[in-house]
């Protein structure tokens, strides 16, 4: 569980410590957090110590230095298994990982492993729809949240017509297109994606080498890149104890599922408002740019899909302003901005409690250039 935090605990940057459950001999540990995590076992009071360029396992008499040419997931996973049993359910939070950001060193290893032990399916060339693989091709782009099409994703008859403009079936299931269907299908939403787009587009975003969890899936999906989103979202909306919990019991897993279907068309709302310029988006600060909208958001899906499409820049920090007063962003939109974060601003100014360890709250809209100065090193 989510270990409540002291202010003796925040010393250079902010660490969570998760202190699982001991099932059968097996750890549960969460892999692909997005923060500097301590994962405290009880077994040889050992102690895997997870920091930005420090990667070692702690004893009580020593420390031992561990280096990898992995991800950090990858790490952690071969960590494990020199130390401790993995059980099943790491996988999904493995595999929603290196699905997104791709597999190196280390990870190619253990995908190798999981094809042969049929843990995972490996398609080398597919279309990075969500759950293409069991469902219509409208009904997976209306939940694909990377790559973003947008009007296709939001609007069901808008998406069918353009499908059937390609001579498809748009009620058909994308596996069971053919390959020469397949490629058109790519290639027009490819070059769809060109033309809404304000940024180069790859074709890798939409077409390329994809998984399927067969024998360690997650209840709710069985796709690894749908389900990076649904823990994304849910980091977002409702801090890091809703994505602890399906480690401790599978049936949260339901719940996870519940919030992306609940979030899914909201974001598909607001999109389309920033995009027809009936919600606009204010540069506050270098790379800092602030959205007011009055529907709390998942600030850093959005922020993702508004870097895809171009509309505002990598760099640039998204900042949400419920009202005049009220205006908050979080330490994963600092960190995948690749910022550094005044820990000690965070603090003394306020802006951070350790009720709501991920937001960052900023106050008033007219002060945001102080604030952020004060909270962004």
């Amino acid at each position: 569980m989510l270990r409540t935090l002291s202010q003796s605990d925040i010393e250079v940057q902010i660490t969570y410590t998760i202190k699982p459950s001991l099932i059968d001999e097996s750890l549960n540990v969460l892999i692909g957090y997005p923060q500097n995590i301590n994962i405290e076992c009880d077994r040889n009071e050992s102690v895997i110590d997870l920091r930005q360029g420090m990667r070692y396992i702690k004893t009580r008499d020593k420390s031992i230095q561990v280096g990898t040419s992995s991800s950090l997931s990858g790490f952690v996973i071969q960590l494990l298994e020199e130390q401790l049993l993995i059980p099943n359910n790491i996988w999904p939070y493995y595999l929603s990982v290196i699905s997104i950001h791709g597999t190196k060193g280390i990870d190619n290893k253990i995908v190798e492993v999981l094809s042969r032990e049929r843990v995972i399916e490996i398609y080398n060339t597919m279309i990075k729809l969500f759950e293409w693989h069991k469902r219509t091709i409208c009904q997976a782009i209306s939940i694909t949240l990377n790559p973003y099409i947008p009007k296709l994703s939001s609007n069901q008859e808008e998406c069918t017509e353009f499908i059937n403009q390609l001579k498809l079936n748009a009620n058909t299931k994308i596996h069971e297109l053919s390959a020469k269907d397949i490629a058109t299908l790519a290639s027009k939403l490819y070059e769809y994606l060109v033309k809404v787009s304000k940024r180069k587009r790859s074709a890798e975003e939409l077409l390329g080498k994809v998984y399927i969890m067969t024998d360690h899936a997650s209840p709710i999906t069985e796709d690894p890149r749908y389900l990076y989103y649904i823990l994304l979202v849910a980091l977002s909306t409702e801090e890091p104890n809703a994505i602890i919990a399906p480690l401790i019991n599978p049936i949260y897993w339901y719940d996870l599922g519940y919030t992306v279907n609940q979030e899914i068309p909201k974001m598909h709302k607001l999109i389309n408002l920033i995009e027809s310029g009936d919600v606009k988006l204010e540069r506050v600060y270098e790379n800092a740019v602030a959205l007011k909208y009055d529907e709390r958001i998942p600030l850093e899906v959005i922020a993702d899909i508004l870097n895809q499409l171009g509309i505002i820049p990598r760099e640039s920090i998204l900042i949400q302003c419920l009202e005049e007063d009220n205006c908050y962003t979080s330490i994963m939109e600092i960190l995948r901005t690749k910022r550094n974060i005044n820990i000690n601003g965070l603090i003394t100014e306020g802006y951070w409690s350790i009720e709501k360890p991920l937001t960052i709250e900023l106050g008033e809209f007219k002060k945001l250039k102080q604030s952020i100065k004060r909270v962004i090193s």
